[in-house]
């Protein structure tokens, strides 16, 4: 695990490990004392707690509003884009990480001081009992991520033959392939497009890829076959396809949007030289909104695309949920500038295929 989710009250910053006991450090030496350490995968937000949870973000529980904490909760530092509220120093990022919510009890009256180490240590031991083997949630964004987005049509009949090509011949080589970050399948739920099928690969910038791509090549030498083969197979039961790809920007978005029933891309035509207030609007109106309403969501910038500009990702349970995050998004006003900056939005909405998913 290289990374852990640091929560201060409505704020959640993502530090880096080789930082976390310089950040604790700090804290102790403020005056801040933890008064109770609490493991809960239903938070409820307040002082005097620490609670480790998993797969969602602070804002992200079914029902809870994040504004919905008690009266007497300690208020959370202003969000901030790229830097942590806590210290400057340290970078953060959102996302759905396990999380360490931390709740400073301001009453030092009659309390014993831990140092510094016999706080680092109890969160250490919490961390490695209550995380498991796996620290970030494999769709959540990373600094640079690059994601291959490919989108598949099939020939009348063929959709059942080209899925057992994946299933098959392809993931089992995905499953071995340390350079790619995850793999998803998703198939067409509803579309205004041509598609059957959407498979989306992450990789740690695009070395990554070439890293995964010469590894790749190399299993399937092992294995008796190629990958040309493979996807050459595919393409034989496919009426079109396209490639795309994506840089995710980590701060615009809250988390891994494949963690629903319903994942929503949406690609957006921004129109010519906006793409910096583009940003500045998701990030300024966009974003909060969907933290406010437990939205895990993500944004990708096209590096290869046919004219596109962004790419979103957004995770509902239903047909029902996307609609009403439309309609409550223009109804407190929150996507007003995404959407005076936008020439054209394209909407498709579909399901995950659990065996074409690498790294949960």
């Amino acid at each position: 695990m290289s990374d852990v989710q640091i929560g201060c009250a409505l704020s959640a910053i993502v530090f880096d490990i080789a930082v976390f006991d310089e950040f604790f450090k700090e804290l102790v030496a403020s005056g801040a004392l933890l008064d109770r350490i609490a493991f809960d995968t239903d938070t409820v937000l307040g002082r005097r707690n620490v609670t480790v949870r998993r797969g969602a973000s602070h804002a992200g529980q079914p029902g809870r509003r994040a504004s919905q904490q008690p009266s007497d909760a300690v208020p959370g530092p202003p969000r901030r884009r790229g830097r942590s509220a806590v210290n400057g120093r340290y970078p953060a990022r959102l996302g759905t990480a396990p999380t360490i919510l931390l709740f400073m009890d301001t009453n030092r009256t009659k309390r014993p001081r831990m140092n510094s180490t016999t706080w680092a240590g109890l969160v250490s031991l919490a961390l490695a009992a209550s995380l498991g083997p796996c620290g970030l949630a494999a769709q959540v964004p990373i600094e640079s991520e690059v994601r291959q987005i490919l989108t598949f049509s099939f020939l009348p009949g063929k959709s059942g033959e080209a899925l057992a090509v994946f299933r098959d011949r392809a993931i089992p080589l995905y499953e071995r392939d340390e350079a790619m970050r995850s793999f998803r399948g998703f198939r067409e739920v509803e579309s205004p497009i041509q598609l059957d099928l959407i498979v989306v690969s992450a990789f740690a910038g695009m070395a990554g890829m070439d890293e995964s791509n010469a590894g790749l090549r190399a299993l399937a030498e092992e294995a008796g076959t190629s990958i040309g083969a493979i996807y050459g197979g595919i393409g034989a039961l496919s009426s079109g396809h396209t490639d795309q790809f994506v840089e995710m920007l980590p701060a615009l978005g809250t988390g891994d949007a494949s963690s629903r029933r319903l994942t929503a891309f949406v690609w957006y035509r921004v129109l010519s030289g906006q793409n910096d207030a583009f940003e500045q609007a998701l990030e300024r109106t966009v974003v909060p909104h969907e933290e406010l309403e437990g939205i895990a969501s993500a944004t990708g910038r096209f590096l290869v695309s046919d004219g596109w500009s962004y790419l979103r990702f957004l995770a509902f349970d239903s047909l029902g949920d996307y609609q009403a995050y439309w309609s409550n998004l223009e109804a407190v006003g929150a996507s007003d500038g995404v959407a005076a900056l936008t020439a054209e939005r394209r909407e498709v909405i579909v399901a995950g295929v659990p065996e074409l998913s690498v790294r949960e």
